[in-house]
């Protein structure tokens, strides 16, 4: 039995789902590339986007990383496209215009995914300035020092940016705010904790949806965290 709670509970209603041609957006960037490789002709597409922040969040405490839980519209869509395939064998549904999906084969909230605490580097601001304004703003801990981890490039295939994961720790006495994101800028984020015996059955549960970069940052606390500190030390 997976030792985890939930720090904040919110109501997520969910629905009226339309969709539109994108033509801008403040965040992505979308251009097509030509060039040669070894003499022959290649296209590629790709997408422009900010570099980004996480952190594995320790409560010394708690012994319990803290997570957050929220819905990503972009995972819904791909379930639902994924739901209209009838077969392992038939083709991807990238073609397929959106407005076509059946919106009831999903619910909604089975679009939630588990993450680290992240966020996009839009700001004239240092990467630790970032990641510690960003805990502050989703999990409420106003922390001080943050250490980096790794940087590594995301979306190899489309986007190729920069993220950088960094680790901190926190206690009780850190907990300046309820956290739970910026509901002004259209963030409903829960809080999840997860108690440092039980990660590796949460890793293991495909029923929880993670992105790549939550179970790298959990393998590493796992794995890396203790050899790490004794190299810096």
């Amino acid at each position: 039995m997976e030792n985890s709670k939930k720090q904040n509970s919110l109501n997520n209603d969910i629905h009226s789902f339309e969709v539109s041609e994108l033509t801008t957006s403040k965040y992505i960037n979308p251009y097509r590339l030509q060039f040669r490789h070894n003499s022959q002709k290649r296209v590629w597409d790709g997408i422009i986007s900010y570099p980004s922040v996480s952190c594995i969040l320790y409560h010394t405490e708690r012994e319990s990383v803290i997570l957050v839980k929220q819905f990503r519209p972009v995972v819904y869509v791909n379930q639902l496209l994924e739901s209209q395939v009838s077969s392992q064998n038939d083709e991807t549904n990238v073609s397929k215009p959106i407005s076509q999906v059946d919106w009831s084969k999903v619910r909604p909230d089975e679009a939630f995914t588990y993450e680290l605490c992240a966020g996009i580097c839009d700001k004239n601001k240092s990467l630790e300035e970032t990641i510690k304004e960003e805990i502050l703003e989703e999990c409420g801990f106003e922390v001080n020092n943050v250490q980096k981890i790794r940087s590594f490039r995301v979306g190899v295939g489309l986007i190729g940016c920069l993220h950088t994961i960094f680790y901190a720790e926190v206690n009780d006495s850190m907990k300046i705010g309820t956290g739970g994101g910026n509901q002004h800028e259209g963030e409903f984020i829960e809080l999840y904790e997860i108690h440092k015996d039980s990660i590796r059955e949460f890793l293991n549960d495909e029923s929880k949806q993670k992105p790549p970069g939550l179970l790298y940052g959990l393998m590493w606390f796992l794995y890396e965290r203790e050899s790490y500190f004794k190299s810096i030390n």
